[in-house]
Formats: C-alpha cells, structure tokens, sequence
C-alpha cells in the first residue's frame, strides 16, 4: 500500500506500508540532496515500481521510484 501522511510539522510525505516492515518515508529512500521531496504515491505495482508526485527542487512533478536500486524518474 502506498498513500501520503501528515508529519508532526505539518507536512505531507510519501509512504509505503507493507506487513512486514509497516510504514515507511519513502523520503528515506532517496539519496541525499536529490532535490526531491516526495509528497504522496497513488500507485505501486506487481514488481514494487511506485508512482506519485513531489517537489523537485521546488517544482511540483511526477515520480517513478524503482526498486531496489531506487531510481527517480520524472515526466
């Protein structure tokens, strides 16, 4: 399951939640200063591939986020 939630300051951030590992910031994934932000996933599928949108460096855009290597991809 993938979705977007509210952190303790206020701002939305994407997530991804599985049985085992419960939910996690997909924010954590990326390597640091990547210039994303990733604000909320509407879609993942059978090969772990999640969709969504975030602010790279400050404008707003769509993301693939490629597991297990992480790669963001925007449109």
């Amino acid at each position: 399951m993938v979705g977007s939630s509210r952190l303790i300051n206020g701002a939305f951030h994407a997530f991804r939640w599985t049985h085992t590992k419960g939910m996690i910031d997909l924010n954590n994934l990326l390597p640091l200063f990547s210039g994303w932000v990733l604000i909320g996933a509407n879609g993942v599928n059978d090969s772990g591939q999640i969709t969504g949108w975030g602010l790279h460096n400050g404008v707003e855009r769509a993301f693939r986020l490629d597991p297990p290597t992480i790669v963001i991809k925007s449109d």
